[in-house]
């Protein structure tokens, strides 16, 4: 079973995190509650998997988010305001996110969610390390904590998506 980042449940779940697609995500976006599927990897998305989104009728977004590896692999701020412009807006949940293995990239957007809803930066990279372990990366720890989120925070009260009601 993959790993899955649950950000809310209210009534229905509105946001779930996971690692590359199984027939268990496949599953559970048909049968129970996903329309929208958010793609963290950077490479050509398989052409099985994108045949099956649209005969199910799902929409898909794909953001190419490379790792946070050292010395000169780095995820860019552009890249993830672009992630929760599409991640915050109402109009595109219910929302399945995901990256490879569900740990990092997704650790990443993740966290700066959690930023957007007041989280403690503790509380925050606890729950980061606690789904990417035992790789979890110094880097996107990083990035989560200094992650200007001036643009997307205005973007997001302009168009009244916060607070987030998940």
């Amino acid at each position: 079973m993959p790993c899955l980042f649950f950000l809310s449940i209210h009534l229905f779940c509105l946001l779930v995190c996971s690692s590359f697609d199984t027939n268990y995500n496949r599953y559970c976006r048909r049968g129970l509650f996903f329309f929208i599927n958010r793609v963290l990897i950077p490479e050509p998305y398989p052409d099985e998997n994108v045949a099956f989104l649209k005969a199910n009728g799902i929409n898909f977004f794909q953001v190419g988010m490379s790792g946070n590896k050292e010395p000169f692999i780095n995820v860019s701020y552009a890249t993830i305001t672009k992630a929760l412009e599409v991640v915050l807006n109402p109009a595109n949940h219910p929302l399945l996110i995901h990256c490879n293995r569900g740990k990092h990239r997704t650790g990443c957007l993740v966290g700066c969610i959690r930023r957007l809803q007041n989280w403690s930066l503790t509380m925050i990279f606890d729950e980061y390390r606690r789904f990417s372990f035992p790789k979890a990366r110094p880097l996107d720890q990083q990035l989560i904590e200094l992650y200007d989120d001036t643009e997307i925070y205005i973007k997001a009260v302009e168009n009244d998506w916060l607070p987030l009601s998940w």
